[in-house]
């Protein structure tokens, strides 16, 4: 027997001193996306700015929605393919 996963893959901004969408947060949570299944990637972070708005904006979308969705944000980098590193 064959597992099946379906996985709903949407994209959405962050802007700094401006927070994160949150009408395109309710259009994913709309869609069937459940708060604690929604998880948060970039790829690049450096001085944690960028964690700090997300922490603050998901924060303030809980406290007015009532949902409890995690803040954090999982990076993605690949540094073999950095001209440093052939």
């Amino acid at each position: 027997m064959k597992a099946s996963t379906e996985n709903l893959t949407f994209g959405m901004g962050d802007s700094r001193d401006r927070g994160i969408d949150a009408n395109a947060l309710d259009t994913i949570l709309a869609r069937g996306a459940r708060p604690d299944s929604i998880v948060f990637i970039d790829g690049w972070t450096g001085k944690g700015v960028i964690t700090a708005e997300l922490t603050k904006a998901v924060a303030e979308y809980n406290r007015d929605r009532g949902t409890c969705i995690s803040p954090d944000i999982y990076v993605l980098s690949d540094l073999f393919t950095h001209p440093r590193y052939p």
